[in-house]
């Protein structure tokens, strides 16, 4: 939405980040990425995404609770509530 209003040509190509052994699911910025995960997660399963992004920040949306320095968790509700609120 905010692509188009602001006149992009492709304001429905969402950018996404992979490499040969992990992927995010959509880069909001250069230090903000997003991941989408249908069940559980937890910040072992994102180790390796302070070395790849030393500056960058990760959200994931998923049902567990977590935090570290660079990864946190929330929930669909308050994701959804977060846009809302935009």
């Amino acid at each position: 939405r905010r692509r188009a209003i602001q006149g992009e040509d492709m304001p429905h190509e969402i950018p996404y980040w992979q490499s040969s052994q992990h992927e995010i699911d959509f880069v909001v910025s250069a230090e903000s990425f997003l991941e989408v995960k249908r069940g559980s997660a937890g910040p072992l399963d994102f180790s390796w995404f302070p070395s790849a992004h030393p500056k960058a920040r990760l959200r994931v949306v998923c049902t567990s609770a977590f935090r570290t320095d660079t990864v946190e968790s929330v929930s669909l509700e308050e994701f959804m509530e977060e846009l809302e609120a935009r």
